[in-house]
């Protein structure tokens, strides 16, 4: 992590910002992610580095999402599949296809009505469960129009419905609707 006051570091492209329960800024780029403390006037930039596992997964960060509690920032990350990041701890955590994650290019985060976060890939969309925090995957086999889906291409509308751009077209559906088997 590096401390900033302006962003003059080649930073390229910014997909998404959330802001947290201290009222900072966190913002995904093309160049990591970057965090602003309006109460500091002060910037901190966070890289990945190959030398530390406990950096960002990706400097590519397509999307962002918080959990319920606004403990964690859940990136989507473009060859580092999905990262977490806990706010109060300091800590990354890495999931990919090895953990469950249906493809290690993760495109955009919605989070539906009970916390549970979708993520759209290049190889499906994958639901995680905040209880059991487990992974579910679904690909065309299971009614799906896209296999791969196009970055930054999500939505959830006031009714809870999830939209997902893909290069066929947009996957939608309530997740309540969801039939397990």
């Amino acid at each position: 992590k590096r401390e900033t006051d302006k962003f003059s570091n080649g930073i390229q492209f910014f997909y998404d910002a959330k802001e947290d329960s201290e009222g900072n800024l966190w913002i995904g780029s093309s160049n990591g992610l970057i965090k602003f403390s309006p109460m500091k006037n002060q910037f901190t930039h966070y890289q990945h580095n190959d030398n530390n596992r406990n950096s960002i997964s990706s400097d590519f960060i397509y999307a962002l999402e918080m959990d319920d509690d606004y403990e964690n920032i859940w990136m989507a990350a473009y060859n580092g599949a999905l990262c977490s990041y806990n706010i109060r701890s300091g800590a990354f955590r890495h999931y990919s296809k090895e953990d469950g994650l249906s493809d290690n290019t993760v495109n955009s985060i919605e989070k539906d009505d009970h916390g549970n976060l979708w993520f759209s890939s290049n190889a499906g969309i994958s639901a995680y469960n905040a209880i059991t925090k487990t992974f579910r995957n679904y690909s065309v086999a299971d009614g799906l129009l896209n296999e791969e889906f196009n970055r930054c291409s999500s939505f959830k509308n006031e009714n809870g419905w999830l939209f997902f751009g893909g290069v066929s077209g947009i996957d939608y559906f309530h997740p309540d609707s969801i039939i397990e088997t």
